[in-house]
Formats: structure tokens, C-alpha cells, sequence
């Protein structure tokens, strides 16, 4: 029974040796991504969508987004179809 308890803090500082190891070597041989730039045209072009809910008679769904430069409030039918700003 002694030698698996000496046994066993040995298997686990080689298991640790070997997995750094391993992650160096990967490190060191993976190229970092390129960060993609954005003009701010495009920065500005970004529509964030937020707070969907159905309504009260589930026929819509409500939410709003800042398509216009200043967070609106739509309803979209729930049988599909276009927005229309509330």
C-alpha cells in the first residue's frame, strides 16, 4: 500500500510537466489572430436589438432597437411581416 501513496505525487508532477510542456510548445507555434479594424461608419451602422416581448394578446412581438440613431420601441406581427415603430 506504500508505494502507491509514494507513486501517486509523482504521476501528478509528470502529468503536470508533460501538459506545460504542451502548452509552450503550442504557444510558441500558434500566430495570433489578426484584430479586424472598423471605420466609424461602420462602428456607427450597428443596430443593437433588445427587450423582445410578446404582447399582452401574443398577436405581436415588442422590442426596440436604436435603427434611427435613438432606441425605438417596434411591434412585429408574430405571423411575421415588417415592423412598425410605436
Amino acid at each position: 500500500m506504500k508505494r502507491h501513496l509514494t507513486f501517486f505525487p509523482i504521476l501528478i508532477v509528470v502529468t503536470f510537466f508533460v501538459s506545460a510542456m504542451f502548452s509552450i510548445a503550442l504557444a510558441q507555434t500558434s500566430k495570433p489572430t489578426p484584430v479586424r479594424q472598423y471605420t466609424i461608419e461602420q462602428f456607427m451602422d450597428i443596430v443593437q436589438v433588445n427587450m423582445s416581448s410578446f404582447s399582452a394578446d401574443e398577436k405581436s412581438v415588442l422590442f426596440h432597437n436604436n435603427k434611427t440613431g435613438i432606441f425605438n420601441v417596434y411591434s412585429v406581427p408574430t405571423a411575421g411581416g415588417e415592423g412598425t415603430r410605436l
